[in-house]
């Protein structure tokens, strides 16, 4: 029986990044000396100087700062980690530990924690064709989905359908791969 799993699968670890709370370092570009930044739905004083900023409610929690010319005659202000001191555009809320890097955090994107089974490719596939195409009042399954082609939505233009078709037939071409891979495995 296959399951489908977004939250995380077996190789959930770790928290994800989408749904932790964090603050943008190029966001600091529009504040000058002092300012705010919103995180996680709270608004954080921030008082910014050269190399380093501080934040407020957790009071005197000081980030440094680094700094990167652009190509466009200006600078780009970055983050450094206080865990790894690494440069890093994105700072996450660890609770007691303040603000670290993803890796000092240890996060994951969703896309890492997913389950790569053999019907990943039908599921997304299938969310592709309800999202833009036309599905019939039949339930299709894993082995009638490498054949089926959806109708095209009333109004929808010509060029456009193809240009989802194309998409859509990706996720079946995978699928199908898949499916064979796994008889072949089950054959073996």
């Amino acid at each position: 029986m296959y399951f489908r799993c977004n939250a995380g699968g077996w190789n959930k670890t770790h928290e994800q990044v989408e749904q932790t709370p964090r603050i943008d370092s190029f966001e600091l570009a529009f504040t000058h000396a002092w300012g705010g930044l919103f995180c996680g739905g709270k608004y954080l004083d921030i008082y910014q100087e050269d190399d380093f900023c501080e934040l407020f409610p957790p009071s005197g929690y000081k980030i440094r700062l680094s700094h990167k010319r652009n190509g466009y005659g200006g600078q780009q202000t970055f983050f450094l980690c206080p865990g790894c001191g690494q440069r890093v555009r994105y700072l996450y809320l660890t609770g007691q530990r303040g603000f670290l890097c993803r890796k000092c955090t240890k996060l994951n994107y969703k896309s890492q924690q997913q389950t790569k089974d053999g019907m990943v490719d039908y599921w997304k596939g299938m969310e592709y064709a309800k999202r833009y195409l036309t599905l019939p009042p039949w339930p299709i399954d894993g082995f009638s989905f490498l054949g089926f082609r959806p109708d095209r939505p009333k109004g929808m233009h010509e060029t456009t359908y193809r240009r989802h078709l194309v998409r859509f037939s990706r996720y079946q071409l995978r699928h199908g791969k898949r499916l064979m891979e796994d008889l072949a495995r089950i054959c073996r």
